[in-house]
């Protein structure tokens, strides 16, 4: 309703509502006692799980790299997995951009076929993907 359709007092009422974001009860309880609710729970455990899931497998990928992995691989791949730009990786290294690119292309080789042979990082991965 406009202002000048409501007394002072009406209008002071209706900004307090405005800057204190007040709620209905019956709208909030509906929220709350909704099957939506619930249904945003089950969401959330499932989203849990998967972030549990996919911490177990980083764990796994990490333990390969630091295991199986040639000492110049495991460099050039850490870095890699920290989102730095091979550019950069170079620089850090004092390698040149090409030798950057060969150590990630064969440690991501060596890293895919191990994965694909270990037994947990499948199943985990099946997991996740169901």
């Amino acid at each position: 309703m406009p202002k000048r359709y409501m007394s002072k007092q009406e209008y002071e009422e209706q900004q307090f509502r405005y800057r204190h974001s007040l709620k209905d009860p019956s709208l909030l309880s509906e929220i709350v006692d909704g099957a939506k609710f619930i249904d945003e729970l089950e969401d959330e455990n499932k989203k849990q799980a998967k972030q549990d899931l996919l911490d177990q497998l980083f764990a796994l990928i990490y333990h390969k790299i630091e295991t199986e992995l040639t000492p110049r691989q495991k460099e050039a791949v850490r870095l890699y997995l920290l989102s730095k730009k091979q550019e950069h990786i170079a620089t850090i290294l004092g390698i040149s951009q090409e030798a950057v690119n060969s150590r990630i292309k064969l440690g991501k080789k060596k890293l895919k076929e191990l994965c694909n042979t270990d037994e947990d990082i499948q199943a985990i991965w099946t997991n996740i993907s169901q």
